[in-house]
C-alpha cells in the first residue's frame, strides 16, 4: 500500500528519485536543475506537488500549477494545470496515480477552480487511456509538437 502527502519545501529534493528509480537519469539531473524556481513558485502560492511513497520511499508524482513557468493553460482564476504525473514502472496499475490525481482535483475544486488542464504526449496510450477514465477531454495541441491538451470541467 502506498500513502500521499503534499510535498513541503524539504520535500522537493525527492523528486529526482522517481525518475532514477526507473533510469530516466537525464529527466532526474533535469528535476535538480529546475527545482529552484519550482521552489520559488511553491513558495509564491503557485503550485504545489503531491508525492506517493511506499516505505518512505517516493513511488510517484504529480504537480498542481496556478501559474508560472509550466502553466500551460491554467490562468491561474478558472483553469489550473495538471504537471508532471509520474509513477515508478514497479508501482503503475496499483492505484497510485488515480489516487494523486484525485488529490490535486480535490486541491483545485477547494480553491475554486472550474476547470483542470494537461497536456501528453500523443502517442502515450496508457496515459491517454488513464486520463480519458478520469474525465479529461481532448481539447487540441498541446504547446510542445506532438503533444495533446485535455482538460476536465470540476464543477
Amino acid at each position: 500500500m502506498f500513502e500521499l502527502l503534499v510535498a513541503q519545501e524539504a520535500d522537493w529534493s525527492k523528486l529526482p528519485l522517481i525518475y532514477e528509480a526507473d533510469g530516466y537519469d537525464r529527466a532526474a539531473a533535469g528535476m535538480r536543475n529546475r527545482a529552484s524556481w519550482e521552489i520559488d513558485e511553491f513558495l509564491a502560492g503557485d503550485r504545489l506537488l503531491y508525492f506517493a511513497l511506499v516505505s518512505g520511499a517516493p513511488v510517484g508524482t504529480v504537480g498542481l500549477v496556478f501559474r508560472g513557468n509550466d502553466a500551460g493553460f491554467a490562468d491561474g482564476t478558472i483553469s489550473a494545470n495538471i504537471h508532471r504525473l509520474h509513477i515508478v514502472q514497479a508501482q503503475r496499475r496499483n492505484g497510485v496515480a488515480t489516487a494523486l490525481m484525485a488529490m490535486a482535483e480535490d486541491e483545485a475544486r477547494r480553491r475554486g477552480y472550474e476547470r483542470l488542464t494537461i497536456e501528453v504526449e500523443h502517442d502515450n496510450e496508457p496515459a491517454l487511456a488513464l486520463y480519458e477514465k478520469l474525465g479529461y477531454i481532448e481539447t487540441g495541441p498541446g504547446h510542445t509538437p506532438g503533444d495533446l491538451a485535455m482538460a476536465k470541467e470540476l464543477r
